[in-house]
């Protein structure tokens, strides 16, 4: 079966078992037929990696929850684990739901995207498709057969203290499996958002995910993006905000596999006085191929923005961070600032960090920075000749080196956790 047939069947597989609406159908039509024409990004070497709208091949393999990447998240401010705000999927089964009763009173929705659809038209039609829209292949690939999906809406001025966790755990290959995330909040509202997606992979596998943000006026939202893929694994992954007046939005993408992928995260700041924070930490190891650009469009006036890189690449991880500030005419007072920041820990590693400024007013303040290279020999000496062993020394210089970007994430106690375990399971304190 052709990779166009194997789309128009899962198309129409979706829409009937789903009894999707007609808008969501025609949704799904226009954007395969889109995905049909469009050429595939240059950012993915897909010269030996699979990709595509095709069948996994054991869509019935068993997906215990037992991942390291989910531990540090599971409970906060001595909750149990059951009580957690969570969403969990394992390969195409939904395996946990769970939303705070204190939440849930306060008319928050957290839900699958597509009971959302048919439960909430009103509050999810007007919203889906609006910030990624099906312009490039892999966007349009993800609007025609996404079939994971999360929504979360958060009504005027509610203030939601406990984090909303969203899993996707992957243990079949193929193509079939491609996540969404929609976050609508509304006006004076308060959320944070943790998506996480993992796999443990025996055969080739492709996915998209693929997350939506609107934050109306004077809003905050905090996302937490992580991903750890195995080699087998090829993905893109494209993160799309619209912030409107005096809202705030932090986005923190966390990279930490070994597969090929695509991160792309893009804000658009329409509204004045927004401000956006985004973050990417990226700990790659074995034969990674990661390409994370992180961009902030300016259109509003007085906005801000912050794009900070950090990666800890070892073996022969290779990545390139592009951080973009896009500065539309008429955006006076935009304040915006990028800092790019690379460890290579091994000699076969390799990084390219790209700072870019696209400005198009005068009255704006920007600065920019980028710097690539092994970790100081300098510092080791300095911390060793105090009597600090050689293991312990690394591993300050390497934590202090995370901690700009750890401690200021949506969830700063579960990051350190994180990237302790990464730093002691992949050896590269030796």
């Amino acid at each position: 079966m052709t990779v166009d047939a194997v789309g128009k069947q899962l198309v129409q597989i979706l829409t009937t078992q789903r009894q999707e609406p007609n808008w969501l159908r025609e949704m799904r039509e226009q954007a395969l037929a889109a995905y049909e024409q469009l050429p595939a990004p240059h950012t993915l070497d897909l010269r030996t990696r699979p990709f595509g709208p095709f069948a996994p091949r054991d869509p019935d393999r068993a997906c215990p929850e037992r991942w390291e990447m989910m531990t540090p998240f599971q409970s906060e401010r001595g909750r149990k684990k059951a009580e957690v705000s969570r969403l969990v999927y394992a390969n195409e089964r939904k395996i946990a739901h769970h939303l705070d009763m204190e939440v849930a009173e306060n008319g928050v929705i957290f839900a699958d995207l597509s009971l959302a659809v048919r439960v909430f038209p009103s509050l999810v039609e007007p919203y889906l498709g609006q910030a990624v829209t099906a312009d490039d292949k892999w966007t349009a690939l993800s609007t025609a057969v996404w079939n994971l999906g999360v929504f979360v809406y958060v009504p005027k001025n509610v203030q939601v203290r406990v984090p909303l966790q969203a899993w996707w755990q992957r243990t079949v290959g193929g193509g079939q499996l491609h996540p969404r995330l929609l976050v609508v909040a509304e006006e004076g509202s308060d959320v944070t958002v943790v998506a996480g997606e993992v796999s443990k992979l025996q055969e080739q596998a492709f996915g998209v995910f693929v997350a939506e943000i609107f934050a109306k006026p004077n809003a905050q939202v905090r996302l937490a993006f992580l991903q750890e893929h195995d080699p087998q694994m090829t993905r893109a992954a494209h993160v799309r905000a619209k912030v409107e007046r005096d809202a705030r939005v932090q986005i923190f993408a966390h990279d930490r596999g070994s597969g090929t992928g695509l991160v792309d995260v893009i804000v658009e700041q329409t509204g004045d006085g927004s401000e956006v924070w985004l973050d990417g930490l990226v700990t790659g190891t074995g034969k990674q191929h990661l390409d994370l650009t992180l961009k902030a469009e300016h259109i509003g006036r007085h906005t801000l923005s912050r794009i900070r890189t950090r990666a800890l690449l070892t073996d022969h991880a290779k990545a390139t961070c592009r951080a973009v500030s896009q500065i539309e005419k008429g955006a006076v007072g935009t304040d915006s600032s990028q800092e790019e920041r690379v460890l290579l820990l091994s000699k076969t590693a390799q990084a390219n960090p790209i700072p870019m400024l696209l400005i198009n007013e005068e009255d704006v303040r920007c600065d920019h920075s980028a710097s690539v290279g092994p970790l100081s020999e300098e510092q080791l000496y300095y911390l060793k000749s105090r009597g600090v062993t050689d293991f312990e020394a690394r591993k300050l210089l390497l934590k202090s080196f995370l901690a700009p970007l750890v401690q200021t994430s949506p969830l700063p106690v579960g990051m350190e956790v994180l990237t302790d375990k990464w730093l002691d399971r992949k050896g590269v304190l030796r």
